[in-house]
């Protein structure tokens, strides 16, 4: 007759789940209290690092929603334009839309620092404060709290040109409040401004942004000298045929100004920002799951150990009629005990870590793509969900060959063998593991999967990873046993070196998947480390490349092009002409739209190009002379941009600009490490005249020969208090610190995954210890010390320490290959040169060495001071 099918989905039989869990696993749990604890902390963890990148990952997304939202609600359309709208545009705008209901709302947007008084540290700036200049009539409600409703306070409180509203975070970090009168740095320079009220933290019931200042747009235009407003936000009023006057606003807007201006809606704003960081956000959600991973191991290595040691209960459940199928089914439901026990954990977990996640992940977005709104956390209930989800078939999973172990084992056998039962049968079988190493190989020639123009994701190299990963446990758990003859040959004068060795020999599931969860966390650490080994190396030749000037200038706060933080070309101009300055190169870049992609659009002055400046040139470039007669300009394209277009060398592309389309020959293709959504580089006057540009993000000043640069810093920085000015060393220190920001969650994942395998070869010890007693006896009966039997248990921990971390660093290889070559370049086009971290490879491996030896040493002596003997 042939054998049942086990399946979870049929009747339980006559022992009821519930009264299992109170007579078998809760009391197992209970006694067992530090197993357990460590087992839901770790699986927890698993499941809260997720949590905490999701909810990081969609505070950045929300952050990109327009800033001004909480102000007076989501606006319904936006003008906008990479160069600003004229203000005296605004009329016109006014006068096209006619007598549709429409109340429109020019913005200013600037970014604000403070400055402390720290002479050792010049540069030393407070964190960003988003200034925005509002109508401050349209949202008198907002400043009502600072200033009361006296209308006279108001008006006079709008006349001062100094007046600020902050909110109460900006005044606790600035130390100020009310009445008092500070210096601030905006667009470079120094100005004092003027505390007249607090914001209020709540706009009916949408919380306000904690690093907002406002402050009414006609005194802030005058007082900056401005001729340009960011944008303008066009709000319908609610009604009956809103949705219809929103229709025929834009397309009135559309026709008179789409060839001009950008006319968009929120949901646009936030679509942009969520495609720009979708491989980005998709790679840390992959990454966060290396733990979940590693937990799921630990959760079947702790499940067998409870077959091990409750095989007594399982033959006695046997005897009494419980058939195979509802062992089986016995055993999955402690899984799901342990996985909803664990999801709740994760909860708290994935609650506290992400706080800290957020704004490892707003950095990083800062640094890489633009300047997002750090936005609130909180779990809603998909992310309860999800918790439960994973916990649960996170543990099914890991179930689901101890349950078939269980099940499948007659009796008599449970009752014949000893503690150490053999280890699975697909561990006996390294050619499964072997196969789908290879498959993994032969997937990593396909191509990435292209979400829509632009974003790409590659599904091959992460199916070749998934595949490296679990075919390698399988190959490296038969390496165990080779391990334990090498040190069974080596050590034969050494009793404790020989039974460790003779463990290892005849390997227990309980070894191979400790192993496997060491092997996996090693190696995805490594490989991280190789990846972020290999981009350091790659972009501090890049820079250089590109830091050939003696000074560089910004406004201090500067992060990133899209921070708001630019200098005024009149600054530029004073400085070009200091005594001692040779020539200034002065950049800039506006966001284009291109072939419905969002790309930067650069302006550099090709003048200096091939003398005091260049470019990492991957292909090119062309001579001038190749340009066909048609083209507006010569660019030079980056391999983002490149790889996002398909465009290629010596072809011409169309860009969208105020003054109509411009035709672009791509004269040249280069690297560039500053942000993933593409530049293309055009000559610095060009861009000036079609985007009648006056504002700049840095500047380069190339100093006459035998000028010091101290002394031109020093006089510099103290006529221009606003503006930051490195040399070149302190640039380079300076752009290496963003760069450890950018990979800030990257490191916290790495050390995650140590921390998980580290404890997981703690778990696996302790199962290994409460399963020998007999051997224990046997030791003791023969005379070997506490010292002697803790030692040996030390290097057998150590034996599968050292070979989760040799097959580790050779999966590291493999799998940070793919990473830099495969994963990285689908997904941000950036082409790296390999470096791999002997060094972190080196210090890791000692650490591993050594706390392995330590961890296991301590396990096994702590755990013989309680330890009960047993017959023989």
């Amino acid at each position: 007759m042939p054998p049942r099918r086990f399946s979870p989905f049929r009747s339980l039989g006559p022992l009821p789940v519930l009264l299992f869990w109170r007579r078998f696993s809760l009391r197992h749990a209970r006694d067992e209290w530090l197993q357990t604890l460590l087992l839901l902390l770790i699986l927890g963890l698993g499941v809260g690092t997720f949590l905490s990148i999701r909810i990081a990952n969609r505070a950045a997304v929300e952050g990109f929603q327009l800033f001004t939202n909480s102000l007076r609600g989501p606006s319904d359309l936006v003008i906008e334009s990479p160069s600003g709208i004229p203000i005296e545009d605004l009329p016109e705008i006014r006068n096209r839309l006619g007598a549709i209901p429409v109340d429109l709302f020019p913005v200013v947007e600037q970014t604000l620092n403070f400055l402390p008084n720290d002479p050792a540290n010049p540069d030393t700036v407070s964190s960003p404060v988003r200034l925005l200049g509002l109508d401050l009539v349209q949202v008198r409600a907002l400043t009502s709290g600072g200033i009361g409703d006296n209308p006279e306070e108001f008006w006079s409180t709008i006349d001062d040109p100094q007046h600020l509203f902050i909110t109460q975070t900006v005044a606790n970090e600035w130390k100020v409040g009310v009445d008092d009168v500070i210096d601030l740095i905006v667009s470079g320079r120094r100005e004092s401004f003027s505390i007249r009220g607090i914001l209020p933290e709540y706009r009916d019931e949408t919380p306000l942004p904690r690093n907002l200042a406002i402050v009414d747009m006609a005194a802030l235009v005058k007082r900056l000298d401005l001729s340009l407003v960011d944008r303008v936000e066009l709000l319908v009023p609610e009604g009956k045929f809103r949705k219809a006057t929103i229709e025929q606003a834009g397309q009135r807007l559309t026709e008179a100004f789409g060839e001009r201006w950008k006319i968009s809606t929120p949901a646009d704003r936030s679509a942009e920002g969520e495609s720009m960081t979708a491989a980005f956000r998709l790679n840390l959600t992959v990454l966060s799951l290396i733990a979940l991973l590693v937990g799921m191991y630990l959760i079947a290595q702790t499940l067998d150990a409870t077959v091990s040691r409750r095989r007594r209960e399982i033959a006695t459940l046997r005897s009494l009629g419980i058939s195979p199928r509802d062992i089986y089914r016995l055993w999955l439901s402690e899984a799901v005990l342990y996985g909803m026990a664990a999801a709740v954990v994760g909860l708290l977990m994935g609650t506290v870590m992400a706080t800290l996640t957020v704004e490892a992940v707003t950095t990083t977005v800062r640094a890489l793509y633009k300047d997002p709104v750090q936005t609130a956390t909180g779990l809603n209930l998909t992310d309860v969900g999800l918790a439960f989800a994973l916990g649960l078939i996170g543990s099914l999973v890991a179930a689901w060959l101890p349950a078939r172990d269980a099940a499948s084992t007659p009796p008599a056998q449970f009752l014949r063998m000893g503690k150490r039962i053999p280890p699975f049968p697909i561990f006996q079988h390294p050619w499964i593991g072997m196969a789908a190493i290879i498959i993994g190989g032969m997937l990593i020639f396909l191509p990435p999967w292209e979400m829509r123009p632009g974003s790409t994701i590659p599904v091959a190299g992460y199916t070749t990873a998934f595949l490296w990963l679990v075919g390698g446990t399988l190959v490296t758990a038969g390496a165990l046993k080779g391990i334990g003859r090498l040190l069974h040959w080596l050590a034969r004068d050494n009793a404790s070196a020989r039974l460790a060795g003779s463990r290892l020999r005849q390997p227990t599931s309980r070894h191979q998947l400790a192993l496997s969860g060491f092997f996996v966390a090693i190696g995805m650490a490594a490989a991280m480390a190789f990846l972020i080994n290999s981009f350091e190396h790659t972009v501090t030749r890049w820079l250089e490349q590109r830091l050939r000037a003696d000074l560089f200038v910004s406004s201090i706060g500067f992060q990133g092009a899209d921070s708001g933080q630019r200098m005024p070309g009149e600054i530029l101009d004073q400085i070009a002409a200091t005594e001692g300055v040779e020539s200034l190169d002065r950049f800039r870049s506006v966001k284009v739209e291109f072939d419905g992609l969002t790309v930067n659009l650069g302006g550099a002055r090709f003048s200096l190009l091939g003398n005091q400046q260049e470019l990492l040139w991957i292909n090119g470039p062309l001579p001038d002379s190749q340009r066909p007669p048609d083209a507006d300009a010569t660019g030079y394209a980056n391999e983002n941009f490149v790889n996002r277009s398909k465009a290629t060398l010596g072809s011409v592309v169309t860009i969208k600009t105020p003054g109509g389309d411009k035709q672009i020959w791509i004269g040249g293709i280069h690297a560039d490490y500053s942000s993933d959504n593409g530049l293309m580089l055009i000559d610095l006057p060009v861009l000036e005249t079609w985007y009648r540009i006056n504002e700049y993000d840095t500047a380069s000043i190339f100093l006459k020969s035998g000028i010091d640069p101290a002394r031109v810093q020093a006089k510099l920085r103290e006529q221009y208090p606003g503006l930051a000015i490195r040399q070149n060393g302190e640039l380079m220190e300076a752009a290496l610190f963003i760069f450890n920001q950018t990979f800030a969650v990257t490191r916290a994942l790495q050390l995650i995954g140590l921390v998980v395998a580290i404890t997981g070869l703690v778990l696996s010890l302790l199962s290994l210890l409460r399963e020998s007693g007999r051997e224990l006896s046997l030791q003791k009966t023969l005379g070997m010390s506490r010292r002697e039997i803790a030692a040996t248990t030390a290097m057998e921990g150590l034996g599968i320490a050292i070979t989760g971390l040799l097959a580790g660093i050779v999966l590291s290889l493999a799998l940070g290959l793919v990473l830099v070559y495969v994963i990285n370049r689908q997904s941000f086009g950036w082409t790296l040169q390999t470096a791999y971290p002997w060094t972190d490879i080196l210090i890791l491996s000692t650490n591993v060495i050594v706390l392995g030896f330590l961890i296991s040493y301590a396990t096994g002596w702590l755990y013989l001071r309680k330890w009960k003997q047993e017959a023989l």
